[in-house]
């Protein structure tokens, strides 16, 4: 939803039609959350914002080699929270990220990339439990143990 509150990447015009009432969707969401559900919200967001801003950060590079170093050193500095998923695979706990996996893509005026990201298949329901037990041990979610179920996933 955050994608579309604006027309643009910087975020500076905002779509006059579904601007606001996303905006307004956005805090009906997140204004009851609290304790490890809050923790969770913005850790999860809060990755998954650092992770698609390499776009931005690449964007003024030319292609090839330079856009490609921006890239990989974007990527650098990513730091893996607890317990994150990507959005485009909700039920597997992101263990780690292929900091040299980083690559730009072809596009006439957007500057998306590709990285990957190893994950362990769980379900959403063993997720969330993950990040409440987290929350409340503060334990270690990203767990590397391979019974099978963990894969990179770009």
């Amino acid at each position: 939803m955050k994608t579309n509150i604006y027309l643009d990447e910087e975020e500076t015009i905002k779509d006059v039609e579904i601007g606001e009432k996303l905006e307004e969707i956005i805090q009906r969401i997140t204004l009851p959350l609290s304790g490890s559900a809050l923790s969770f919200y913005k850790r999860e967001f809060g990755f998954f914002d650092k992770v698609t801003s390499i776009s931005g950060t690449i964007r003024p590079y030319p292609r090839g080699p330079e856009r490609k170093q921006a890239c990989l050193e974007a990527l650098a500095k990513v730091e893996l929270e607890k317990g994150v998923y990507l959005p485009s695979n909700p039920d597997s706990v992101v263990l780690e990220i292929d900091k040299q996996s980083g690559r730009p893509m072809q596009s006439a005026a957007k500057a998306p990339f590709l990285a990957k990201f190893r994950v362990r298949k769980c379900g959403v329901a063993e997720l969330e439990r993950m990040n409440v037990v987290a929350d409340e041990n503060d334990a270690e979610t990203n767990e590397k143990s391979d019974d099978g179920s963990n894969y990179w996933q770009a």
